[in-house]
């Protein structure tokens, strides 16, 4: 048996001691963790401990039965014995039956009389007693308050930590809830009220569950500015920070006790008198990063986004914070002492509800509905623009879009028929069906009407082939696929007319629309998750509202180029920015997306802008971990994956090649292309048939062209510029955030804001310029950027704005494009 060298401290029985000697009094700083509660008269049981019997050591009273302390000496304990009974000069202890079998080892030494049985005797407490804390006044102090840790780190993890005292929680402190809603509908309207409704209106529940409006958020165009000057006006610490308000400011007003159910006689004017304004958010023109929240007292707070997700509010004199949860999404609030690294929660705000606190002052509460209500309109908690208002469902997604593009296509049908108003500008469709086609055409005749410009060349190689050396300047993916089709439909016994490939055609660009919308709104799924379907359902919808226009449904080589595009960023995203654990089947989806990649590129030149992805998350793998199994097979995956697309881009170099350059008989002399070091004929037509090059377009004719073109342009840009800067804004621009990994879906996004902003400035400097309506068609990117600042509160205005752009300059090039008009 061995002993620790501190068991004399305890009065060991086998312990180096002295024999005959009293048994050594326990040491006070050693008590057992089971003891009871420390009191003045358990320190005197401490010193006299080896004279009292351990039935009456047991029977001392806890501290809260305690009684004040008497005249008696300290050492003068209550015993069970009367006080006029003189102490035991013996120590009586209990029989231990479970040790009396227990031998004792010679080898110790002689016992000693006054040793007893070696037990091992712990004193348990009579009874539980735990003291119930005092409830909290209303008004508790800052350092009385719930405290977690710093919020970038502990603050997200629960709004409801509290200290634990002696084993029984507190009970649950009083807070109030406030709903983040839209105002009922109203019974009456007025007929000409056209301007926009409010964002959200915070309605608090009563004790009763009841909800009653507090404050409603407009935007600053909800009312005329000759009735906000005289609201301002009121508030002059607000007016002398912001004179007058912005297209794009937000106003946040009390709900007032007048505002019932509106009527005929209601104005805005009266509206307005009967509120308190209490903020003004705003952004700030320097930087659309920032944004500025005015409160009626004049104090300035500076909202800035955190690179966690989180938001920061600073003023002159303090700062606070929302901090998102990765669990679920919701946001806690804190105010930041720079002198603590724990700071309380105050405030949680979910998606639909925010839950405050009744333990703070008025401002700070004031001060956490508007701050909350900035971060809920900037998550889009509330949409502002409600699909289910286009009689859109987002429950069945599918659904609803096949519905709005087959409206869509309706109506640019109708303007097709419509345009039929005189001869067409330009009668070259008379070279594909003589027959049918004359200088005026037949309203009914679809098919022909949508063969215009390029459709021509398309439809001419997929009944002939090539035959000419410039129809090599246009993809051979469509005319394979349109001269398969057709012959497949001739084989089944459909009638081989002029008119076949034409229809073939428009048949290919519509399924192929119709199919693109449907991969952008899953690829937008695999990158924001499921909770966030209405950014995909968004930039989906925008899609079919695309600036091309009529070159989606024409023959044209646009929308197949869109599907194929569409695909390969859906399965490099599958392989990519998928789940965490890698497998071989996200592998085969990288390679599948070379190849979709590959086959975009016999549709379009640009197609070879697809190998971006693959070789910016290539570098990215081999900068960020040191080789293995796994990441040496995805490796090899993303280089075949890229071998691919440049396959898909060289193929029809190579036909070309040995068609034109082989020598063979039939083909002439050899082409000046054929001798260069890397010869192309797509470059060689392309320059000598169309005189694009180098800065060629910059011509003063060609002004109207580059002004035409630059709406679609800087939609381009600048997303691709804000998303190469900062993913991860465009990342946080769902309810939910991103379903996949940070960093690989941050890539994957600076990739394709890197092909825009390479294809704009080929646009720019190289193409013809107006083609760039179109040919933005098949790059995803820029349709979730702007389904984000549709959502945002501070850009939702320009993003209505860029969406009537849209629909105007599709439907007017619609009615040229019929006509056989220019732009093309």
């Amino acid at each position: 048996m061995f002993l620790h060298s501190g068991a004399s401290l305890h009065g060991h029985e086998y312990s180096n001691q002295l024999p005959n000697t009293a048994i050594q009094t326990r040491n006070f700083l050693f008590r057992s963790v089971f003891s009871a509660p420390t009191s003045p008269i358990a320190k005197s049981h401490a010193s006299i401990g080896a004279t009292v019997p351990f039935t009456e050591l047991s029977s001392v009273q806890s501290p809260s039965q305690s009684q004040p302390p008497s005249a008696e000496p300290v050492h003068a304990v209550r015993r069970t014995t009367p006080p006029s009974t003189p102490p035991p000069t013996t120590v009586r202890r209990r029989p231990r039956p479970l040790s009396e079998g227990a031998t004792y080892n010679p080898s110790y030494g002689p016992r000693s009389p006054q040793t007893p049985e070696p037990c091992v005797r712990v004193r348990e407490p009579e009874h539980d007693y735990f003291p119930e804390p005092p409830r909290r006044a209303a008004t508790t102090s800052w350092n009385e308050r719930t405290v977690v840790g710093s919020p970038d780190s502990n603050a997200g993890r629960t709004a409801s930590s509290v200290h634990r005292t002696s084993g029984r929680r507190p009970p649950p402190r009083k807070s109030t809830t406030y709903l983040l809603a839209q105002p009922p509908p109203k019974k009456q309207r007025k007929l000409h009220h056209t301007r926009p409704q409010l964002y959200i209106q915070m309605q608090q529940l009563s004790s009763e569950g009841r909800p009653f409006p507090v404050i409603d958020v407009y935007p600053s165009s909800a009312f005329p500015r000759a009735r906000v000057a005289p609201l301002l006006k009121r508030y002059p610490q607000i007016s002398r920070v912001k004179p007058e308000l912005g297209p794009r400011d937000i106003m946040l007003l009390s709900y007032g006790s007048e505002q019932g159910s509106y009527s005929e006689s209601d104005s805005d004017d009266k509206t307005l008198k009967s509120r308190d304004l209490i903020a003004i958010v705003s952004p700030m023109k320097t930087t659309e990063e920032k944004t500025e929240v005015v409160l009626a007292d004049g104090i300035v707070w500076t909202a800035t986004t955190r690179p966690n997700g989180s938001y920061d509010f600073v003023s002159e004199t303090a700062k606070a914070r929302w901090v998102r949860r990765t669990t679920d999404g919701s946001y806690t609030f804190s105010i930041i002492n720079p002198n603590s690294r724990k700071h309380p929660i105050m405030a949680t705000l979910g998606r639909a509800s925010l839950s405050v606190l009744d333990s703070y002052t008025e401002w700070e509460e004031t001060f956490i509905l508007v701050s909350a209500s900035w971060v809920a309109l900037h998550q889009g908690c509330c949409c502002i623009t409600s699909p289910k208002m286009l009689g859109l469902d987002l429950e069945h997604p599918m659904q609803s879009l096949v519905v709005a593009f087959a409206s869509w296509k309706a109506l640019l049908l109708a303007i097709v028929i419509g345009s039929s108003v005189g001869p067409a500008y330009d009668t070259s469709s008379t070279l594909i069906s003589p027959v049918i086609s004359s200088p005026n055409e037949s309203a009914f005749e679809i098919a022909t009407k949508l063969t215009r410009w390029d459709a021509i060349y398309f439809v001419q190689a997929a009944r002939r082939g090539y035959l000419f050396e410039q129809e090599w300047a246009f993809g051979g993916g469509l005319p394979t696929v349109i001269a398969f089709i057709t012959n497949a439909l001739v084989g089944v016994g459909f009638e081989a007319t002029d008119s076949l490939e034409s229809s073939v055609g428009v048949f290919v660009a519509h399924a192929s629309h119709l199919l693109s919308v449907l991969a952008l709104y899953q690829l937008g799924l695999v990158i924001w998750g499921r909770d966030n379907r209405g950014l995909s359902f968004t930039a989906a919808l925008l899609h079919i509202l695309s600036p091309a226009g009529l070159f989606l449904s024409a023959p044209y080589a646009e929308s197949a180029f869109a599907l194929l595009s569409f695909l390969g960023y859906l399965f490099f995203a599958k392989g990519t920015v998928g789940d965490t654990k890698r497998t071989v089947a996200h592998d085969v989806s990288v390679v599948a997306a070379g190849m979709w990649f590959g086959f975009a590129a016999t549709f379009r030149s640009n197609g070879i802008f697809g190998g971006l992805p693959f070789a910016v998350e290539l570098f990215g793998e081999l900068t960020s971990s040191p080789p293995t199994l796994t990441s040496v097979r995805k490796r090899l995956a993303l280089v075949v994956g890229g071998s691919a697309v440049a396959v898909g881009f060289a193929l029809p170099q190579i036909v070309a090649y040995l068609v034109f350059c082989s020598g063979s008989p039939g083909t002439g002399e050899v082409r000046q292309w054929c001798s260069k070091s890397l010869p192309s004929i797509y470059s060689f037509v392309q320059e000598r048939y169309w005189n694009v090059g180098f800065l060629r377009y910059w011509r003063p004719g060609n002004i109207p062209l580059f002004l035409l073109a630059a709406p679609v342009l800087y939609l381009l840009m600048r997303s691709g510029v804000e998303t190469l800067r900062a993913p991860s804004n465009l990342l946080r621009s769902g309810k939910a955030g991103p379903a996949a990994s940070s960093a690989a879906a941050e890539r994957l996004l600076r990739s394709m804001a890197l092909s825009q902003l390479v294809l704009a400035a080929l646009a720019i400097t190289n193409y013809h310029v107006q083609i760039i309506t179109r040919l933005s068609s098949g790059y995803p990117l820029w349709y979730f950027w702007l389904a984000g600042m549709l959502g945002s509160p501070t850009n939702s205005a320009f993003g209505s704005k860029v969406v009537v752009f849209m629909v105007m300059y599709a439907t007017i090039q619609g009615a040229l494009f019929a006509s056989f008009l220019p732009p093309a």
